[in-house]
């Protein structure tokens, strides 16, 4: 199986780093998807051991392609396609870490406001314009 000619936008479906196939295409298209550190396009055939850098949100997984199929399978089985670098992982976790430090954990109010609260509320921002 290692022998076949998979597309890029393919492989990335078939190991489940995008939901569908043309999502996938959408991100190469959009530069977010590079192979051995050079933008591709959707057609580009991936290889054995070809590192993958894929843009998703706002965090970047560096891939290493380690089996090439066609067939999607469960997300365990999808998960033996590639292998996530180190230093991926590493960065991942620290974006983690300072996405959860940099959360705004204001709790909303009690209740909505009443009529009174609300022409107070009103009258307030009228006043302050």
């Amino acid at each position: 199986m290692d022998n076949l000619n998979i597309r890029i936008d393919t492989w990335l479906w078939v190991a489940r780093i995008f939901k569908t196939r043309s999502i996938s295409k959408q991100a190469i298209n959009n530069g977010k998807v590079k192979i051995n550190g050079i933008k591709c396009k959707p057609s580009r055939i991936v290889n054995l051991n070809d590192v993958v850098l894929v843009k998703i949100g706002c965090h970047e997984k560096e891939l290493v392609i380690l089996q090439i199929t066609d067939k999607r399978q469960a997300y365990k089985l999808a998960q033996l396609l590639y292998k996530e670098t180190s230093a991926s992982i590493i960065a991942y976790n620290e974006y983690l870490q300072a996405k959860k430090l940099s959360t705004d954990f204001t709790l909303p109010p009690p209740k909505k406001p009443d009529k009174k609260q609300r022409r107070q509320i009103l009258n307030h921002k009228r006043q302050s314009v």
